[in-house]
């Protein structure tokens, strides 16, 4: 009985000081980024889209229950970060963040979007230019660990936040994008009897 309390005792530190390394590793992160006061998710996204030269994108989406609340898509022109638009602001604003946090962390998804699919959900898209759609859940544990305390840190320090443009105007492509992804997510619940 002895060996097995000190394995969990040990198991429990090393897990505090792994949770306090995060932390710190997310803090200086954060130390690191131009974020708006008061808090705008849209905003946070052009300045994150003018130091990368390239255009970072929030795109509210009405996803099923069943599919991941927010989604990181990379084209070769822009970041796509897709939230649910169905639950409130500041729900949506820690979706935002977590997928802002994998882009900024440089996570890269473990599987990518099949040609199939990618015609599917974006024809006019070149699949591989869409291969991170829909990869949040095969990001490793740590990254999703990562990612989450990132959009913490961030939310708890902001403290107030204008609430996102719900009917933001976007480029035809991107409505066009959303609409087939809407269509193509809900249509996998029909198919699951869901």
């Amino acid at each position: 009985m002895g060996r097995a309390r000190t394995f969990f005792r040990r198991s429990a530190h090393r897990s505090r000081e792994d949770g306090r390394r995060l932390r710190q590793r997310c803090e200086g992160k954060y130390k690191q980024l131009k974020v708006p006061d008061p808090f705008d998710i849209n905003e946070f996204c052009a300045a994150l889209g003018q130091e990368r030269r390239r255009p970072v994108i929030l795109v509210p989406i009405a996803l099923p229950g069943r599919a991941p609340c927010g989604m990181w898509a990379v084209t070769d022109d822009a970041d796509y970060i897709f939230v649910q638009k169905q639950t409130s602001p500041l729900h949506q604003a820690l979706i935002g963040l977590h997928e802002l946090s994998h882009l900024l962390f440089a996570h890269n998804s473990s599987t990518a979007v099949g040609a199939h699919a990618g015609q599917l959900l974006a024809p006019s898209l070149d699949p591989e230019a869409i291969r991170y759609m829909l990869g949040r859940t095969h990001y490793s544990a740590d990254e999703e660990r990562e990612a989450e305390m990132l959009a913490t840190v961030i939310l708890n320090d902001v403290g107030t936040w204008a609430a996102p443009e719900p009917d933001r105007d976007l480029p035809p492509e991107v409505a066009s994008l959303v609409q087939r992804l809407e269509r193509s997510l809900i249509q996998k619940d029909v198919d699951r009897g869901v």
